[in-house]
């Protein structure tokens, strides 16, 4: 058998990247679709400025791009790849960035990645990948990049300010008297390497108490306690069934392609506020409102339903206990559910209530509760019910209900995600957004944030949903062989 030549002479300067390439591999496909994308213009404002050549932002948005498709998001790992893989070598033409000046890219530009998430999804509603008939809504939990244990309560925050405060006085005073001690090089009014620490320290921690107090002033129930010195924006979020510091990422994707249509970085535990913000960004970033959007309880509240309604588009969110129901219809064969509020039928007509027994609940009387208009009907029959005590347990032996004035209303759009039609939709929600999370967290192994603060995270949301979607764009010009499109 004959032997294959091993030998480096046959290339002056190398392997060149493009022909060692295979010439179907997907990084061919990603430099063709940023290309399109016009990010040339970005560079106009280097081109007749003194000092170091700057890097073309094409290249640098590609490292990035790739870079988490692959799962690394550390810009030193990115820097090496620069050096030695020729996937990298052939988006950046040869060019290999430090790791600094990929990560102040990172950093700086996060509007521009925004922009190029945008465009991902103009290229795919060109393409007829995203119709928006039905949107998924969903949030995806990412751990910050900080200790748990690293938190203080607002009394603590305050009493280490306070320390850094004297020592800060102690050493300037100290500083002033030694001026003359250090020599002609100097000018005597430097600040040492650990005073700057300090001061950087009490600018730290003032961030982190004005978080702090922003935060329990807005809460409405159960403000938080403590705040995270490493990283103050990141607030207590549920991941896993365990409380870690970090973001929740909303997630809006087309169900016929799974095309990411919208995403939004928030600090919040919680999702129940971010319907309609997600339904306005959503509609901003494709330029045409879903005709449909479902999510979970998670979203649910009885005021973002209602606004929700106002919209264009048709939404099926159901409430905590519809969608117990519907994950386990035998929920609703309980003793205690059977004589739930949702188990009352309700005339319009009459403005009255009929309970599971055949007996009245009329109007009471009107009231308001934390400014919101309220009804109370309560039913004048109850003693000789033989179902009382599984009705009711209040000391005056009738059963009421309290709702609000809009109350019939609500129920109507609760009532959508319990029709057949309804119910079908809603058991498209898991595999229209699940997979989307499965893929960053599992196949890329992006379990935890890199950058720091609210904006850091945006940026990695952006970087990661850019990716997804630059894979269904190439899953589906291979399908289909969807050429010539326009950015």
């Amino acid at each position: 058998m004959a032997l294959r030549k091993y030998s480096n002479q046959g290339e002056l300067w190398g392997p060149s990247p493009d022909l060692a390439l295979p010439a179907d591999h997907p990084v061919r496909a990603i430099d063709e679709i940023i290309e399109r994308l016009n990010l040339g213009r970005c560079n106009r404002k280097y081109e007749h400025t003194p000092g170091e050549p700057a890097y073309d932002a094409r290249g640098m948005a590609k490292i990035l791009i790739y870079a988490y498709m692959r799962g690394i998001t550390s810009s030193r790992e990115m820097a090496r790849q620069c050096e030695e893989n020729l996937a990298f070598r052939y988006l950046t033409r040869g060019h290999c960035p430090d790791f600094r000046t990929i990560a102040l890219f990172r950093r700086r530009k996060r509007h521009l990645l925004r922009w190029v998430f945008k465009k991902t999804v103009s290229l795919a509603r060109q393409m007829g990948m995203a119709r928006l008939g039905l949107v998924a809504l969903d949030s995806v939990k990412m751990p910050a990049n900080a200790n748990a244990g690293k938190r203080m309560t607002a009394a603590q925050l305050n009493e280490q300010i306070q320390k850094l405060d004297e020592y800060l006085r102690e050493v300037e005073a100290s500083d002033r008297k030694e001026d003359g001690q250090y020599g002609s090089e100097a000018r005597g009014d430097e600040l040492p390497a650990e005073i700057k620490g300090a001061q950087q320290r009490r600018e730290q921690l003032e961030k982190a108490l004005s978080v702090l107090t922003e935060r329990q002033a807005a809460a409405r129930r159960d403000p938080p306690q403590n705040v995270s010195t490493v990283d103050p924006e990141a607030p207590w979020v549920k991941k896993g069934g365990k409380l870690v510091r970090g973001y929740s990422g909303q997630v809006a994707a087309d169900s016929e392609h799974q095309v990411i249509v919208g995403v939004k970085a928030t600090a919040q535990a919680t999702d129940n506020e971010q319907l309609n913000p997600m339904l306005q960004e959503v509609e901003t970033t494709a330029g045409q409102a879903p005709g449909q959007l479902v999510a979970d309880s998670g979203y649910y509240s009885d005021e973002a339903v209602v606004e929700a309604s106002k919209s264009e588009t048709d939404c099926l969110v159901p409430d905590s206990e519809t969608a117990a129901q519907l994950n386990n219809p035998k929920r609703g064969e309980s003793e205690t559910a059977v004589y739930s509020a949702r188990q009352f039928i309700y005339d319009e007509g009459k403005d009255e209530f009929t309970c599971p027994q055949g007996k009245t609940l009329t109007l009471a009387r009107n009231r308001t509760r934390q400014g919101q208009a309220m009804k109370i009907y309560r039913c004048s029959d109850c003693p000789d019910c033989p179902v009382r005590t599984q009705c009711t347990n209040h000391v005056s032996g009738l059963r009421s209900l309290e709702l609000r004035a809009d109350h019939a209303k609500v129920r109507k759009l609760r009532e959508k995600v319990t029709t057949e039609n309804g119910k079908a939709i809603y058991k498209k929600r898991k595999a229209i957004i699940e997979p989307i999370f499965g893929r960053w967290q599992h196949n890329w192994g992006i379990r935890r944030l890199r950058l720091r603060g609210l904006a850091g995270f945006s940026v990695e949301l952006h970087l990661m949903a850019i990716g997804h979607n630059l894979t269904k764009l190439l899953a589906f010009q291979q399908r289909v062989g969807a050429v010539g499109v326009k950015a």
